[in-house]
């Protein structure tokens, strides 16, 4: 299993906008592809998003399934044109120290 945390700042006044599409568009569109979302966040005073998801194989495999996610016809057509607000994206795959997890 493995997970990927997202970081997205939005310019002023743009974060707003964005939040109907993300459960909508977003969600649905990365569960088509296996991705199930941990945790969304907004944070209105800082104008940031925070966000993690989960696939259900390596960190090579969910980037190698996150390509065919953004090469999707539909993400260009439903989700690239409301995400024109985000001024900055980190994402990384990170990995989980606590709780601490069964051997």
């Amino acid at each position: 299993m493995a997970i990927q945390l997202r970081r997205y700042q939005f310019a002023p006044g743009t974060l707003a906008e964005f939040l109907p599409y993300f459960p909508t568009r977003a969600v649905p569109l990365r569960a088509s592809y296996g991705f199930s979302v941990v945790f969304a966040y907004a944070d209105h005073v800082n104008e940031q998003f925070v966000w993690a998801v989960e696939y259900p194989g390596t960190a090579d495999e969910l980037r190698a399934r996150e390509a065919e996610y953004l090469a999707d016809p539909e993400w260009s057509a439903q989700i690239e044109p409301v995400i024109g607000g985000i001024v900055s994206d980190l994402s990384e795959v990170i990995d989980q120290v606590w709780p601490p997890q069964a051997a």
